[in-house]
């Protein structure tokens, strides 16, 4: 990719358009921001936001992107399986983890202080 078209990329979305943008808006910019990384092989990414409560939104609307193939879900699934398999079974249905579950299945998941330490080993050891 030349510098020019990352410019172009990079300007497309600004601190004013987020500032201004409604969580729709937020989540279009985002689709189109994991749809440019994952065109162009640079999967994986992290991308920041510095609001617990906006994440967590973004990740709800994003909800049905896709980034994940068959093997890909069932590496994931299993990886899940095994961390929550210490748990007492009544914490392994929390609906964080449900959440996490869900929206790991297709290759994306979120990270913040509100999470629960195995919630946080967990979305690193999927993104190593």
């Amino acid at each position: 990719m030349t510098k020019n078209a990352i410019d172009k990329f990079i300007k497309k979305i600004t601190k004013t358009d987020l500032e201004n943008a409604d969580g729709r808006e937020d989540s279009r910019i985002l689709e189109d921001l994991i749809y440019h990384c994952h065109k162009n092989n640079l999967l994986p990414c992290v991308i920041f936001t510095f609001s617990k409560k906006r994440i967590n939104a973004l990740a709800e609307k994003i909800f049905g992107y896709d980034l994940t193939n068959r093997h890909e879900k069932s590496k994931i699934r299993r990886m899940i399986s095994q961390a929550l398999s210490n748990l007492k079974p009544e914490d392994r249905t929390l609906d964080q983890f449900n959440f996490l579950t869900e929206i790991c299945m297709n290759g994306y998941a979120i990270h913040h202080g509100d999470l629960l330490p195995l919630a946080k080993e967990l979305v690193e050891l999927l993104f190593s």
